[in-house]
């Protein structure tokens, strides 16, 4: 029996585009469909509602011409397919910004995940949009699971196994060189958990890392796998962490890629995103799994649980 995944409560943001929607094949295979709901929300820029013309000044009296109309109809759709499936799905609509809108509707509804797409970088409205990513990613406490897609809406890079739901059977881990990057490792367990995968366990070594400190880590996330009965492997090489993380993920098996914003070299980059954590949600054609700070969201609160993480590192 699978165990039941940590994605309680989704929050998918959608404007409309295909891009966007990409995300929303992939949310049966991280969803419970008995105890799980995805909040559909859309963000209607405050000018966007300026040019709408009120009722009084139309032809049709009976025509509904409120300022959220149109984006309320869209994700009553949107809600009603995913409702077909199986999952309980509502819609909020918001007026105001992409990246604020997010993250009060995050806070507000006490979502356990934030799952959306990116575009690939090819366009003018990819870095508008990867800005709005990036400001909700740096503010947000909630897990970001994020796909790439094209322009078509295609997703660059997602595991179909034949059931028709993706398999992340092998993810992805890299660690940097403090304790607090091993926050990722409850959210990665899960994951695995959920999927049957194996983690693979990464550093890259820098010039003034301390190999001795570097091994303990690995050890402590591979003991810390086996205990959860998560097969694991660990790998240490050399270099420029953002360059070796994503030919890590070229040459090893590689369906996600799973870190912690906290741990991780600051390294500075030439895309929108500047550390090594914001540069490869923008660089990597795999999903992505953020987390930002050390402890998993509370989940288990409301039935008697502590939701926090076990003790990762001891001195």
């Amino acid at each position: 029996m699978k165990p039941r995944p940590f994605f309680k409560r989704l929050l998918v943001p959608l404007d409309g585009s295909p891009e966007a929607e990409a995300i929303l094949p992939v949310l049966p295979g991280l969803l419970s469909r008995t105890t799980s709901e995805v909040i559909l929300l859309q963000a209607v820029p405050f000018m966007a509602t300026l040019l709408r013309l009120p009722v009084s000044l139309t032809n049709d009296p009976g025509r509904d011409e409120s300022d959220t109309s149109d984006s309320r109809r869209y994700l009553d759709e949107i809600a009603k397919r995913l409702r077909s499936q199986g999952i309980f799905a509502r819609g909020i609509v918001r007026i105001g910004a992409g990246a604020e809108t997010i993250l009060e509707v995050a806070r507000e509804e006490r979502v356990t995940l934030i799952a959306m797409s990116i575009h690939a970088p090819s366009r003018m409205t990819h870095f508008l949009h990867a800005s709005v990513t990036e400001k909700a990613l740096r503010a947000s406490k909630t897990p970001f699971f994020i796909i790439h897609v094209t322009s078509d809406g295609i997703p660059t890079k997602l595991p179909v196994p034949r059931s028709g739901e993706p398999g992340f059977r092998d993810i992805l881990v890299p660690l940097g060189s403090g304790p607090v990057t091993l926050g990722i490792l409850p959210f990665a367990l899960r994951m695995a958990r959920l999927f049957g995968s194996r983690l693979r366990l990464l550093h890259v070594l820098e010039p003034h890392d301390d190999p001795q400190m570097i091994q303990r880590l690995l050890k402590t996330a591979s003991a810390l796998s086996t205990a959860e009965g998560v097969p694991s492997e660990e790998t240490l090489r050399p270099g420029d962490p953002r360059g070796e993380i994503l030919a890590a993920a070229r040459e090893l098996p590689t369906d996600l890629i799973a870190m912690a914003t906290h741990g991780l070299p600051a390294t500075r980059s030439q895309g929108p995103l500047g550390n090594v954590p914001w540069s490869l949600v923008e660089e990597s054609p795999w999903p992505v799994l953020l987390v930002r700070g050390a402890e998993p969201p509370d989940e288990n609160a409301a039935e008697g649980g502590t939701g926090r993480p076990p003790e990762l590192l001891k001195a």
